[in-house]
Formats: C-alpha cells, structure tokens, sequence
C-alpha cells in the first residue's frame, strides 16, 4: 500500500515537472526574444528620431499625448486570497491542504492526476512568469504512520523516473510549519534549463502532503520571498 501510494504521487509530480520545465524553456525564450526586438526597435527609433526636424518632432508627440491613454493598477489590498481544500481542488473536496495565495501574482490550477499546480504570473520579477512553480499533491493512507521518511524518500525518488536529471544536493528530515517532513534539495534541468527544486514531504496523522516549488535558477533569489509566503501558509487539514 506504501509503496503504491509514494509511487503513483511521484510518477503525477514527475509528469507535471516535465510539462512546467517545457512550458519555462518557451517563457525564457520568449522573454529573450521581446528583449531583442525592443533592442532592435530602440536603436531604429533613434535613428530615425535624429533625422526628423524640430517641427515633425513636436507634431507627433501633440498626436501621440491626445491618443495615449492611462491604465490603473489594480487594488493591491484587495489582491490576496485564501484557497481552501475545495477551492483549490476541481470541486470534490478531497484534498487535504489548505494555503494562502495572491491572484494578482499567482493562478491555480488542478491536473487529472490530483496535483495542484500555482503557477507565478507577475510581471515584478524579470523572467520569473511562467517559469517559476509550487506543486501540491496530497493523499491519505491508514499505515503511513508505519515508515519512517528515511523509508518513504528513496521509493518516492525511484519512483520520479526523472533520473540525473533531478541532482539532489541535500536530503534530510526536517519540520515544515509545525509537521514532521522530509526534504530533498537540489537542481532539476528540463530542455536545458535549469530549476532549483525542493520536494518536501510533510506528514500529519494518516495524511501526506508532498510540496515541490521549482523555480528558474535565474529567478530562485528575487522570487524567494514570494515563494516562502506560499510555503508558510500550506496547513494539512
């Protein structure tokens, strides 16, 4: 029962990291890409700015300042929300977490494999959107109080199939916001990009939660703490 349970977790959590990893390498390059076009654009621009006269100059910034327009930033203090169990699922109320996070920088959103996936979509970090996660999985098993993490942690690796691509660089037991857990600490590299992952394992009675923020090894120490905000406010329920 342990080892069916660990396995089929991982096996869905591997599933996702590969689809995120794809889904990163296309935003880093996007992001690349806009920068080389506005580069492009920059330099044509002045170029051809030097060789307009005074009078064409003044012209086209009176047109420009009567057709721009003014966009509001959203209410901050209204931005955050709380996903409950039934919120954060796709409506059957079956899993066994709760946390906290802020729509105006995360979405949410659950695969048919179970797993919770917030995905950031600020436009704050440079090319944090799009190529930073947090994945929650979670299930409940009546002999999970049987093995220790030390039990659990290699079959749970195994089982992620992802190989030398998962270098884990730090592996013990810990205490994840007041549970006992396990951590896996290291790189994960996808289409040659590479994340800085975590897989954590957190136990409360019968009840497993595993929690994997990847993000883009570019964007790991600018988005920490808006990661950790999320971390701080998963509760098993």
């Amino acid at each position: 029962m342990k080892k069916l349970l660990i396995a089929a977790m991982a096996a869905s959590i591997a599933m996702v990291f590969a689809g995120c990893g794809d889904s990163a390498d296309s935003s880093s390059k996007t992001s690349e890409s806009k920068k080389d076009t506005t580069s492009a654009t920059t330099t044509t621009t002045v170029a051809e700015t030097e060789k307009t006269d005074t009078e064409t100059t003044t012209s086209a910034a009176a047109e420009e300042s009567e057709t721009s327009t003014v966009t509001e930033a959203p209410d901050a203090s209204s931005a955050a929300s709380t996903n409950d169990s039934e919120a954060a699922s796709t409506g059957d109320g079956s899993k066994l977490f709760t946390f906290t996070a802020d729509e105006s920088k995360w979405s949410t959103a659950d695969d048919a494999l179970g797993n919770t996936v917030v995905t950031y979509t600020g436009t704050d970090i440079e090319n944090a959107a799009g190529t930073c996660f947090i994945l929650i999985n979670s299930e409940e098993a009546s002999d999970l109080q049987d093995y220790s993490f030390e039990e659990l942690a290699p079959t749970f690796q195994q089982s992620m199939g992802l190989g030398d691509a998962f270098v884990i660089e730090e592996q013990k037991a810990t205490e994840f916001n007041g549970y006992d857990a396990y951590i896996m600490s290291g790189t994960f590299t996808q289409s040659n990009v590479v994340f800085d992952l975590d897989v954590i394992l957190a136990r409360k009675d019968t009840k497993l939660v595993v929690v994997c923020p990847m993000t883009y090894s570019e964007c790991t120490e600018a988005i920490s703490g808006e990661v950790q905000a999320i971390l701080d406010s998963i509760q098993i329920v």
